[in-house]
């Protein structure tokens, strides 16, 4: 059955993207990432946000894939429901329901193959590796994006390594005791804090925010590949 909300998978992304346009706006107009430029002297705050918005450009193009694909295999499966599963190829390759074109996704072509089979005479068992073949094909890229995430988050650790050793370093230099002395210390100190909390603030959340959005990628490709698996088992698993 189609989906109440179109493309809700896209709704849902662009959501989170305004929500993070919107708060680095108001982090810009609020001067935050000038003092983030300027106060993390490690430039790993930066690197973070350059790789952050970079992810989610990509995560919104197999968003945007998704989406679509699970438009088109609900039609699809609404189609073939209402038909009681009839379904014929044509020469040009088309796949037909009665008078209903099927439209081209990864769930037509795994009927296509499934009928193809069909006509072969190839095992039965056959249709399970189609479809974990296709389920490595649908989140192939999302590991990937989970790895970004966690290392964002580690990132924002290193960060604060290296503030601390900013600040021992400082420590470690006093010759003497001297009110000038302790004065650029608590200087150097303050600036290795900095560092610390500006780095540990901007990973951990990019890495939530963009395992949020991996988090909606896996559920939408989880859908996905339940509405292709019941199909195929539906009208082809005899």
């Amino acid at each position: 059955m189609p989906s109440r909300y179109p493309h809700l998978l896209f709704l849902q992304w662009l959501s989170i993207a305004l929500a993070v346009l919107f708060g680095f706006y108001l982090a810009w107009d609020y001067d935050l990432i000038s003092a983030l430029f300027e106060n993390d002297k490690s430039y790993i705050s930066s690197i973070i946000i350059i790789i952050f918005f970079l992810t989610t450009v990509a995560a919104g193009f197999r968003v945007v894939f998704l989406s679509r694909e699970l438009e088109k295999a609900a039609f699809i499966a609404d189609t073939l429901r209402r038909h009681c599963g009839d379904i014929e190829l044509k020469d040009d390759g088309a796949l037909v329901s009665r008078d209903t074109r099927l439209p081209g996704c990864l769930l037509q072509e795994q009927l296509f193959k499934q009928i193809m089979r069909r006509q072969c005479s190839e095992q039965s068992t056959g249709s399970h590796l189609m479809l974990e073949n296709m389920e490595k094909r649908i989140t192939e890229n999302h590991d990937f994006g989970w790895l970004i995430a966690d290392m964002m988050i580690k990132l924002g650790l290193l960060g604060t390594v290296i503030g601390f050793i900013f600040m021992l370093g400082s420590v470690a230099t006093i010759d003497n005791a001297d009110i000038a002395t302790i004065q650029n210390m608590l200087v150097d100190m303050s600036a290795g804090m900095r560092i610390a909390l500006f780095t540990t603030l901007t990973g951990l959340l990019g890495g939530m925010l963009l395992g949020l959005q991996y988090h909606f990628l896996d559920r939408g490709a989880g859908r996905l590949m339940g509405i292709v698996s019941d199909t195929i088992e539906t009208y082809m698993g005899h």
